[in-house]
């Protein structure tokens, strides 16, 4: 079975890759154009936030699932509140602050696209792809992968109250792959949320296996669904005869390609450190565990403040990239250890006082 260190309460290893995931969509977004201009192996090194973000999912289905079934009185009203007060807050935030940042790159107040906010605030933005509703509200980039996770939240829950636990991951796998093949005859937002839904259940999967819950082959089973979903992609490309180069690798179908490889990747990475006892893990990947308790605010918020006003900050020099670095750790601080705290005790006390007010009618 797998096993993790336990600190404070929190498995450190998963806590290391969240953190680093974080840093390198950061390092991503503002270094891979300087990288690449030093040494093209540079640029490469920093080519692949798709993939950090996969790294993502997984670990947030393995964290939802873990912690949920781990509750001493689990409640799907007090999940859903939970992802709600969890998501929305810093989420808001990312939209104020993708609108504000927008405004000062151009000088002026623009004007909002009514649709695009709708659409945000919906949680229906995904990059520009065939069936995409809606793009991130300001080029805010980041935000496309928060529409899936909205709808992993709300799947989640519906598996497994009705699906039977030995065959969930089948079903969702199932269900996934003839979404993925619907996806790529009829273009839809909808087939591709279910399609991608594998790549967050293997994080389930993991989890289970952590708890004794599950077997390798359970999990086997799991990475043969994403393997047919990179499979089908890979055939798309082909039959298709997609060229496949640098502009091309961000872009429909070699990025879903992409993928699905990653979450196969990561499993496999996961899998197999574990096994070794993590031998090497704490002073490789170890360090970025402190990052980890901010890192849903790093990265939702380091692309307004680093990308879009980046040519308003150039006067800074040598000390921009630090600098506006620093910014978005501060406020991505502030927002996950003072605002989301401080929201979820107002929130924790008016539900008091609203049973009280009940209880004394």
């Amino acid at each position: 079975m797998l096993s993790f260190t336990r600190v404070n309460g929190r498995l450190f290893e998963l806590e290391a890759f969240r953190g680093l995931a974080a840093i390198y969509v950061v390092l991503h977004h503002t270094l891979k154009d300087a990288a690449a201009a030093v040494h093209p192996l540079l640029g490469t090194a920093l080519s692949f936030g798709q993939e950090a973000v996969v790294i993502f999912f997984v670990l947030s289905g393995f964290v939802v699932h873990y912690s949920t079934v781990s509750a001493s009185s689990p409640s799907w009203r007090r999940y859903a509140w939970a992802r709600f007060l969890r998501i929305e807050p810093i989420y808001l935030l990312a939209l104020v602050a993708a609108f504000a940042a927008r405004s000062v790159a151009l000088g002026s107040v623009v004007a909002i696209d009514g649709w695009q906010l709708l659409g945000n605030l919906a949680f229906l933005q995904d990059l520009d792809r065939p069936g995409t509703i809606v793009t991130p509200f300001s080029d805010n980039l980041p935000l496309w992968s928060l529409s899936y996770e909205i709808f992993f939240y709300v799947a989640y829950p519906l598996v497994v109250r009705y699906v039977s636990e030995d065959v969930r991951h089948r079903v969702v796998g199932g269900v996934s792959v003839l979404s993925l093949v619907l996806l790529v005859l009829f273009p839809n937002q909808l087939f591709r949320w279910i399609g991608y839904f594998i790549i967050w259940w293997t994080g389930v999967v993991l989890a289970d296996c952590y708890a004794g819950r599950a077997s390798y082959r359970r999990l086997a089973e799991t990475i043969l669904a994403l393997a047919v979903g990179a499979f089908i992609w890979v055939g798309v490309a082909v039959l298709g005869h997609y060229p496949v180069n640098g502009t091309t690798l961000g872009v429909y179908p070699i990025l879903e390609a992409r993928h699905f490889v990653a979450a196969i990747a990561f499993t496999g990475l996961v899998t197999l450190w574990s096994l070794a006892n993590w031998v090497g893990f704490r002073w490789t990947i170890g360090p970025f565990a402190i990052l980890a308790p901010i890192s849903y605010g790093i990265y939702l918020l380091h692309f307004p403040i680093m990308n879009t006003i980046s040519a308003r900050t150039e006067w800074l020099g040598l000390v921009q990239w630090p600098v506006m670095f620093c910014v978005t750790l501060a406020l991505a601080w502030l927002s996950e250890r003072r605002l989301q705290p401080w929201i979820r005790e107002s929130s924790r006390s008016w539900r008091s006082r609203s049973r009280k007010m009940q209880d004394g009618r």
